[in-house]
């Protein structure tokens, strides 16, 4: 018969593994009592044999992790099986353990399972058939309880994540409050100053100098009030949409010529802004709506950035798609930061220039692969971005 002994399982570590899944300890100072074990199981699983209680857990400390379940006598010499068993807990706690007696001690019996953590008292001598079938069930309730340890540090891990999110989004929400309160108030108070400068100027036909500086300065902070406004709104319409709107052909060109002329005023002088577009008049497969705010989106994040230099829009046909691009000569984006610049309520870069809520870009995002797109960016610090948006063709 072959059966591993102390003395072997150097040699069994070595050897490259064969298709039995679980591996047996037996333990029992009875030489004709293993004998009848092993050839009940050896077929079947990979076994270990020990002839005291000392033997099995030099064997226990050496192959910890290959040892699924013990079989142990009670009665041997210097150690009972239930001592034995107690002290192999540290190093193999998840292993399920059976002892085996031929006397029904019912202090034995308590001890075993109270100090020993015995999955079953069996009394000697068994029938093979019981053997068999309380061996399959040990190993069944084994492979359980590692599925349960397994599940539970998924479920610490994934619930470690959550909460990790949560922080996170708890203070982006917060800071967003802020923001908003701070950034549509001070619009608001600087209307509600200069239209009683106003209403304390002279009257006349046509507003006079000072008066006319003080309209302009009231219709930028209505403009400004209105922008935060409109994409809180479109963050609100987003996210309770639950019918997702119908995509349509669309001609992709004529649409950005449109955003670039209705933006180019958001451009400074220094600001050169160029288009490229297929030569073509290539159809995308989008909702305009959505495809009108994804264009103003990217365009007016350019003509934020960008103070001197240029901007480039850009059409291409890429992989039965096509391709949106602008890029700018702006302040570019930190390599840390780039995994940030989608998410909600994410300002990156220089914030002494983003006077926006941290929505635009999310917004884009959502928008885009909602209409089955994808959409990216490329920066590097002081030397621009381009970010990209691909549509797929009609």
């Amino acid at each position: 018969m072959a059966y591993l002994t102390k003395e072997s399982i150097k040699k069994t570590k070595a050897m490259e593994r064969n298709n039995k899944q679980y591996t047996i300890l037996l333990v029992d100072d009875e030489e004709r009592n293993l004998r009848a074990l092993v050839g009940l199981l050896e077929d079947d699983y990979n076994l270990l044999t020990a002839t005291d209680g000392e033997e099995a857990l030099d064997l226990v400390k050496i192959a910890s992790e290959q040892i699924h379940l013990i079989i142990s006598d009670q009665r041997m010499p210097n150690m009972t099986g239930v001592e034995f068993l107690k002290q192999t807990m540290p190093f193999i706690p998840e292993t399920v353990r059976i002892i085996l007696t031929g006397f029904t001690d019912v202090n034995v019996i308590i001890d075993s399972i109270n100090e020993g953590h015995v999955y079953k008292f069996m009394i000697k001598p068994f029938e093979p058939k019981d053997m068999q079938v309380t061996i399959k069930r040990a190993l069944e309730a084994y492979q359980l309880e590692v599925w349960n340890h397994q599940l539970i540090k998924e479920l610490r891990r994934l619930n470690a994540e959550l909460e990790q999110k949560v922080e996170r989004r708890t203070e982006a929400i917060q800071n967003f409050y802020h923001f908003i309160s701070h950034e549509l108030r001070t619009p608001i108070t600087v209307i509600q100053q200069y239209l009683r400068f106003l209403q304390q100027g002279a009257k006349c036909e046509l507003p006079s100098g000072d008066q006319m500086k003080h309209l302009q300065i009231v219709e930028k902070s209505a403009d400004r009030v209105f922008k935060l406004v409109n994409q809180i709104l479109n963050l609100a319409k987003i996210e309770s949409q639950n019918a997702i709107p119908s995509p349509q052909s669309l001609k992709i060109n004529p649409l950005i010529r449109i955003s670039v002329e209705q933006l180019s005023s958001l451009f400074t002088p220094e600001v050169t802004v160029l288009t490229d577009l297929t030569e073509s008049e290539p159809s995308v497969q989008a909702v305009l709506e959505d495809v009108e705010t994804v264009l103003e989106n990217l365009i007016s994040n350019a003509a934020k950035y960008t103070k001197s230099g240029s901007v480039q829009i850009k059409s291409q046909e890429v992989d039965d798609g096509i391709k949106i691009s602008v890029e700018d000569t702006g302040v570019g984006i930190d390599t840390d930061q780039i995994d940030q610049v989608f998410n909600q309520f994410s300002r990156v870069g220089d914030l002494r220039m983003a006077q926006g809520t941290g929505l635009g870009l999310y917004i884009t995002k959502v928008l885009t692969e909602r209409m089955g797109g994808q959409i990216g960016v490329t920066s590097k610090k002081d030397e621009g971005s381009t970010f990209w948006v691909w549509l797929p063709s009609t």
